[in-house]
């Protein structure tokens, strides 16, 4: 008779677990795993963000040096231009 009412109290015992402990078990786990997931998304949108801002910086100062570098060719070019004009009226 013991052995029938340990065994039964096992058997209530492991569906406690498998019905309420378990459960509350995964859904801790998935909330946490919620919570990771979101701040792993702010990160990496924080991240891409600033990875855009420092790229846009980087193209300004090319563009830039880009046009000074096309400017000083076209004065370059025109000086070049006058001095090969004065040694032809020469």
């Amino acid at each position: 008779m013991l052995r029938v009412v340990t065994t039964i109290h096992i058997h209530v015992y492991a569906v406690s677990i498998v019905y309420y402990v378990l459960p509350q078990a995964l859904a801790a786990r998935t909330q946490e795993l919620e919570r990771l997931k979101s701040d792993w998304s702010s990160h990496t949108t924080s991240l891409s963000a600033e990875h855009t801002a420092t790229m846009n910086l980087e193209r300004e100062r090319v563009l830039e040096a880009q046009k000074k570098a096309q400017q000083n060719h076209d004065l370059e070019k025109k000086e070049l231009e006058h001095v090969q004009q004065e040694k032809v009226k020469e």
